[in-house]
């Protein structure tokens, strides 16, 4: 019952059928033995480390490389396979060659984003502004570059989501892994405590940091401490840098804050807290800016509750405030 079915396969095998499954087999094998050959070109490019170049950028460098060029090779043995294909079953391709030229000026102007998404890849590559394995940042979006090619680069953020950006549409990046880190901390501790106390153990602490042996795989360099930074509000401001291997500021400063705020606990360095002060110009009729007569009543009679006083400033305790009338809770 099935002898007229295996006729006509096996009539169709010897037409276009049969020629289109040669042709698609030897496109995947083509795609496949390129893709072979190219990681095996790249992987002795990583072993001769090239340009004097150090291993790990070096690295990241080609294997963002290798897969671009895995992806054009397989584009163009694709069309190419397309295009044998086309020519074995019997279709004249000779004026689809000849309106290549034609298509690819009509794929141009309908495609301009797509063309500036190739070049502006292309420029990403050959300048080494990222490669995958960086952390960048890019228009105020920041993650791990998980993938790259010719057309958009996709970044992973703190929180797990995947972020695509066209090539183009990258203007200016920042690039917070390329060749070392630093790790930028700025202190504040309280103006009540001794300040050059205060540096040594800053300084003391990272220097001890410095030369762990858990650590110094890590840390390029000794710190530099550059001392006050600021006069704030809150407190004085001391700044210190850490040279650090790419990717490892994160963790360097979070032990290293670990650290410091226990040395700041057995030297009793006080780390400043929000405070504020109120000044009353009348001891008897207290206004204070910013609310209104019955909220500052409020506030009066919870002063009063809380201080078991009649009244929350008696006159005999007026009597005792300065002599321009104000008082400071």
């Amino acid at each position: 019952q099935t002898r007229p079915l295996q006729t006509f396969l096996l009539i169709s095998l010897r037409g276009p059928v049969l020629r289109l499954a040669g042709v698609g087999l030897a496109t995947y094998g083509s795609i496949w033995l390129s893709s072979l050959a190219l990681d095996g070109l790249f992987a002795a490019l990583r072993q001769e480390q090239w340009q004097n170049a150090p291993t790990y950028r070096f690295s990241k460098r080609l294997t963002t490389f290798a897969g671009v060029a895995k992806g054009a090779a397989a584009t163009t043995l694709v069309l190419l396979g397309s295009l044998v294909g086309l020519a074995s079953v019997g279709v004249n391709i000779g004026p689809l060659v000849a309106s290549l030229g034609f298509i690819g000026l009509g794929l141009s102007l309908a495609a301009q984003d797509l063309i500036k998404d190739v070049i502006n890849g292309l420029l990403i590559l050959i300048e080494d502004q990222f490669a995958e394995g960086d952390v960048i940042v890019v228009d105020g979006r920041g993650g791990l570059v998980e993938h790259m090619d010719l057309r958009l680069t996709q970044l992973r953020n703190t929180e797990g989501s995947l972020i695509s950006i066209p090539n183009s549409a990258i203007r200016v990046v920042e690039n917070l892994s390329n060749g070392w880190s630093r790790v930028d901390l700025g202190i504040v501790i309280a103006y009540e405590n001794d300040l050059e106390e205060a540096i040594r153990i800053t300084e003391q602490v990272a220097l001890q940091m410095y030369r762990d042996p858990d650590w110094r795989d890590k840390i390029l360099e000794p710190p530099e401490m550059h001392g006050v930074d600021d006069l704030g509000e809150r407190g004085i401001t001391l700044r210190i840098w850490i040279k650090v291997q790419p990717l490892q500021q994160w963790r360097v400063a979070r032990e290293y804050r670990r650290r410091l705020k226990h040395a700041f606990d057995q030297a009793g360095i006080q780390i400043p807290f929000p405070q504020q002060a109120l000044w009353f110009r009348s001891p008897l009729e207290m206004r204070i800016q910013g609310l209104s007569p019955e909220e500052t009543h409020r506030l009066l009679h919870l002063m009063e509750s809380r201080l078991g006083n009649p009244d929350p400033i008696s006159e005999e305790r007026a009597g005792q405030l300065p002599a321009d009338g104000s008082h400071r809770l």
